[in-house]
């Protein structure tokens, strides 16, 4: 596969990925909400889960966002960028190297 079916194909998999998070969260909320009409469950219960749902799914996407405007390599999907162009930090040691076999020493 080429550079940009590979970026093509990992952004549709994080484009899946929310939308699954998505859809996952609005079906739980409604079927909390559902619960409450008909007085299986309280309003005690529902708005603090609601709320708390709602609130992990939009810091994921602010993450997702973030991820892949700013740090996410704009050439290959995999590789991510930590600022002055570097693909690693600066107290990376890749592997082979005297200093170490596997990352931050």
């Amino acid at each position: 596969m080429n550079e940009i079916g590979e970026y093509n194909y990992n952004k549709r998999l994080d484009i899946i990925f929310i939308f699954q998070l998505t859809f996952i969260t609005i079906l739980i909320v409604i079927a909390l909400f559902y619960l409450k009409s008909i007085g299986i469950i309280t309003s005690f219960i529902v708005y603090p889960i609601s709320v708390a749902l709602t609130l992990i799914v939009l810091l994921i996407l602010i993450n997702r966002f973030v991820l892949s405007n700013s740090i996410r390599n704009k050439r290959y999907w995999h590789m991510l960028n930590f600022g002055d162009g570097l693909i690693a930090p600066p107290d990376y040691v890749s592997p082979g190297k005297p200093e170490g076999d596997f990352g931050v020493q």
